[in-house]
């Protein structure tokens, strides 16, 4: 009997994580804080309550900002004062730094899709972000007894 896929994703997940933390470990980050920088490349000029929203690190941005920019890695200009978002940037050294991260990370995808054609990997893409999309707006279902719920999927 095939396992379930949810089971496949956990598996595959726990070792991308597991890759992902390696290698960014290599190069001075911890995955939160790497986050923090790609959301802050992706969006220049965010606040911290952004950062946090983009980045999903809920937990002590102040702390990380503050030892992100003791690292040289980003700037926080502006005014501080009541009213006042300050807003956050990368420096070059984090421009630099967040770009070598990108590169590393691809290297992992690389190597985790390297026997795969074009096609299967564009179509793997595509089923990727069906699943996600699915899961975004599919409705919950109910509480209840397992008799109540649709029978699950089954592979053939």
């Amino acid at each position: 009997m095939q396992r379930p896929i949810l089971e496949e994703f956990d598996d595959l997940a726990r070792l991308v994580r597991r890759e992902r933390e390696e290698c960014l470990r290599a190069l001075g980050l911890s995955s939160a804080r790497y986050a923090i920088l790609r959301a802050l490349s992706d969006r220049p000029e965010s606040s911290g309550s952004e950062l946090a929203q983009k980045s999903a690190v809920r937990y002590q941005m102040d702390e990380a900002l503050e030892g992100l920019e003791r690292a040289g890695l980003l700037e926080r200009p502006g005014p501080v004062g009541p009213g006042y978002a300050r807003r956050v940037r990368l420096t070059r050294a984090g421009t630099v730094l967040v770009e070598r991260c990108r590169a590393a990370l691809l290297e992992i995808e690389h190597l985790m899709l390297q026997r795969f054609s074009t096609e299967q990997v564009d179509l793997l893409q595509q089923f990727l972000e069906e699943c996600a999309a699915q899961l975004r707006r599919a409705p919950r279902p109910a509480p209840g007894p397992p008799a109540s719920r649709p029978a699950p999927f089954r592979r053939r």
